[in-house]
């Protein structure tokens, strides 16, 4: 199935479920996403996507901040460093780890790892020490104590509501002393706006957010997820990203959703 058949379907399922909010719509959609076809098809999707991340702005400044952070940490402290929820590699064109420190990839799609290797090829001073098809809520391969940071970049907001507070734990769990987990999360917008009350309508009211875009959550509270974690430290700023200048309607109401970001670090 093609890539603007399943979006043609899936637009068409929406305007279903926003209408009469029918269970049968909501159950196509379930079924739709569990199989393989639509893993692949994402995996692709994140592929376009990764091509327009280098546009300067905020979120870009974002990340420069974040892996300026994360070899910095992996000079001091020494140790391997893991991304969870890697995708197709966009985090590679801006990851430079000191000597002595390997890269661990983890993602749950078993469709990503092709992608990722593809991208990993051409970035050789990036040294890859595994490739982890699984979630992050079971760290158990990862020694305790072992890494200098672990990060993730749009990706708690996908995680299994119940399975946040382990992974956490896992988190803090294979960080060395002194190690970071560094974070950019889209998050649910400030109580009172309009954002707010459509990301409540498409994610939690209808559930029709997480079941097109990858369990992606829109209305997660994740900022405070992690303040009540536990790290020992907490370093952390909100930004909203301008969506005035995006050209394609679908897309600037797309982004418009999940236009407002929490970022920063947390240390072990």
């Amino acid at each position: 199935m093609s890539f603007f058949n399943l979006t043609n379907i899936g637009l068409a399922v929406i305007g279903i479920s926003v209408v009469v909010k029918s269970g049968l719509s909501s159950r196509f959609l379930d079924a739709l996403c569990s199989t393989s076809a639509y893993k692949s098809y994402f995996a692709k999707l994140l592929t376009m996507a990764r091509k327009k991340e280098d546009k300067p702005g905020p979120f870009k400044d974002m990340k420069t901040t974040m892996f300026k952070g994360i070899k910095e940490t992996a000079e001091e402290i020494g140790g391997d460093v893991l991304e969870i929820g890697c995708g197709t590699g966009s985090a590679l064109r801006m990851l430079s780890l000191p000597k002595g420190s390997e890269f661990i990839a983890l993602d749950p799609n078993p469709h990503m790892e092709k992608y990722f290797r593809e991208e990993l090829d051409r970035f050789p001073e990036v040294k890859l020490k595994a490739f982890l098809v699984q979630g992050g809520e079971d760290l158990s391969r990862i020694a305790d104590d072992s890494l200098a940071a672990v990060f993730v970049i749009d990706v708690l907001c996908s995680v299994p509501e119940d399975g946040l507070d382990k992974l956490l734990e896992e988190v803090k769990r294979v960080l060395k002393p002194g190690g970071r987990f560094f974070f950019i999360e889209h998050i649910i917008d400030k109580p009172g706006t309009w954002r707010r009350s459509w990301q409540r309508l498409l994610s939690s009211h209808l559930g029709v957010w997480p079941r097109l875009f990858g369990n992606c959550h829109c209305d997660r509270d994740t900022d405070k997820i992690i303040q009540m974690a536990g790290f020992s430290k907490l370093e952390m700023d909100k930004v909203y990203m301008p969506t005035d200048k995006i050209k394609s309607v679908f897309m600037r109401n797309f982004f418009y959703c999940v236009a407002y970001f929490v970022n920063g670090y947390a240390s072990k």
